[in-house]
């Protein structure tokens, strides 16, 4: 569960918008943007920026990152490809 969680969180960080970035993208309330770009600083606190960056550097490394979710998910009952976050 613990490998879930944290593919997870990579999972996410490389989707949001909010680790690219500090301008608030269009549609995003103010609230809902803090939210967001708090919990991308601490997800770069906890993992490491090179490694969150790493993830989607290449479309490899992105498919490999999506991979080991799945096959995680996969094992833990979820069905296969999926890839939410």
């Amino acid at each position: 569960m613990a490998v879930e969680h944290e593919l997870f969180d990579r999972l996410w960080y490389g989707r949001s918008e909010a680790s690219i970035g500090d301008e608030r993208p269009e549609g995003y309330s103010a609230e809902i943007w803090a939210t967001a770009q708090a919990a991308a600083r601490r997800t770069e606190e906890q993992y490491g920026v090179d490694l969150l960056r790493k993830d989607t550097e290449t479309q490899f490394d992105w498919g490999m990152l999506s991979g080991k979710i799945s096959a995680i998910r996969w094992v833990l009952g979820a069905e296969w490809d999926f890839l939410d976050s």
